[in-house]
C-alpha cells in the first residue's frame, strides 16, 4: 500500500515597523525535528514576488522539504504577500532601489526571527538576479547571520533607464552574440529575414565592428573603468571571500548577466577561473535568465541540491 508524504505550508507573519512582513513556510513531515538540514530562505527575483518565475521557487521549496530542510519563501515590505507599498516611479528607480541593498535590513530581521525559532538549523539564502543581490549585500555586511548563500545570474550593474550604451558591452557578450550569428550563417530563414530588412540590420553591423575593435585591442579593462558598476555589491563579492561563506554561482548560458560577470567580478574578484575559495559557479546551457524550460530548471536544482550535500550535511 503506497502512501503520500505530506508537504506542510503555512504562512509566516512577522511583525516589522508596524507592518508585517509574510512568508511561505514549507517543511516535510516533521518539521521539528533537529536534523543537519539547513533552512533555506528563497527571496524575491526583483520586483517579482518570492514564488519565482513560473513559480520556481515553489518547487524548489517543496522538493527540498522532502528531504529535512526546512524553506521560506520570503517577501519585504511592498512586495507579494507582504504589507505596505514601493514608492511610485520608473521601474529601474526600484531596480536601484534593491541593487543598492533596500531589502537588506527586513531581510536580516526575518532571518533573526528564524534563527530564533530553529537555534540549532544553519541558514542559506537564495535569489535569482535582484534576489541574489540583496543575499551578498547582506551576507557580508552579517556574516554571522548567514552560512550560504545561492546566487542566480547575478547582474553586476545597476539598472538604467536605457539600454546599456554600445561602449559597454563587454566582450564576452560580443562574442556570445557573434557565435550566434555564425550559427545562422547556413539558415535561409535568416538570410530572408535580413534581406527583407526584418533583421536589425545597423544592431547586427554595430556588432560586428565591436567584434572587430574590442577583440583586436583586447586590452583588460579595470573595474573602475566600467560604467555603471555595482562597487558595493563588487566589495561585497570580495568580502564574502574573506569570510568564508559558501556561495554558489548559477548562471544561465544566454543570460547577459553571464557575460557581464565574466568580464568584471570573474576576471578581478576571483582567484581561478572555475573555483575559489568558498566559490563555485555552475553554467546552465542553453539556458535564458529565468531559467524558462523544465530542463534548465532542473538542471540548476540538481546543482543547489548537490552543493547543498556537499557543504551542509555531515
Amino acid at each position: 500500500m503506497s502512501h503520500t508524504v505530506r508537504i506542510r505550508e503555512k504562512v509566516l507573519s512577522v511583525a516589522y515597523r508596524a507592518q508585517y512582513m509574510r512568508a511561505i513556510e514549507t517543511t516535510g513531515p516533521e518539521p521539528e525535528k533537529p536534523g543537519d538540514a539547513p533552512i533555506v530562505i528563497f527571496l524575491p527575483a526583483g520586483l517579482k514576488y518570492s514564488v519565482g518565475p513560473g513559480r520556481l521557487f515553489v518547487r524548489y521549496a517543496r522538493k527540498l522539504a522532502l528531504n529535512g530542510f526546512i524553506c521560506y519563501r520570503f517577501d519585504p515590505l511592498g512586495i507579494g504577500i507582504s504589507d505596505g507599498s514601493l514608492e511610485a516611479g520608473p521601474v529601474h528607480k526600484a531596480w536601484n532601489f534593491i541593487e543598492k541593498g533596500g531589502f537588506v535590513e527586513e531581510l536580516t530581521f526575518f532571518i533573526h526571527h528564524v534563527r530564533k525559532k530553529y537555534p540549532e538549523r544553519k541558514v542559506v539564502i537564495c535569489g535569482l538576479c535582484g534576489g541574489a543581490i540583496t543575499a551578498i549585500l547582506l551576507a557580508h555586511r552579517y556574516p554571522e547571520l548567514v552560512d550560504g548563500v545561492i546566487s542566480i545570474n547575478i547582474e553586476p550593474f545597476f539598472s538604467t533607464a536605457l539600454s546599456r550604451t554600445t561602449g559597454d558591452k563587454t566582450i564576452t557578450h560580443i562574442n556570445s552574440v557573434m557565435k550566434n550569428y555564425t550559427a545562422k550563417i547556413f539558415s535561409g530563414t535568416a538570410w530572408r529575414r535580413l534581406f527583407s530588412l526584418q533583421s536589425d540590420v545597423r544592431g547586427i553591423l554595430r556588432i560586428g565592428m565591436l567584434f572587430l575593435t574590442q577583440n583586436r585591442k583586447r586590452k583588460k579593462r579595470g573595474l573602475q573603468e566600467f560604467k555603471n558598476l555595482n562597487h558595493p555589491l563588487a566589495t561585497a563579492f570580495s568580502g564574502m571571500q574573506q569570510d568564508g561563506t559558501e556561495h554558489l554561482m548559477l548562471f544561465s548560458e544566454h543570460s547577459r548577466c553571464w557575460h557581464d560577470f565574466q568580464e568584471t567580478f570573474f576576471t578581478h574578484l576571483m582567484d581561478s577561473k572555475t573555483t575559489a575559495p568558498f566559490q563555485e559557479i555552475r553554467v546552465i546551457d542553453q539556458a535564458n535568465h529565468e531559467l524558462q524550460f523544465e530542463e534548465w530548471r532542473m538542471k540548476a536544482f540538481d546543482y543547489i541540491e548537490k552543493w547543498l550535500q556537499r557543504n551542509f550535511s555531515t
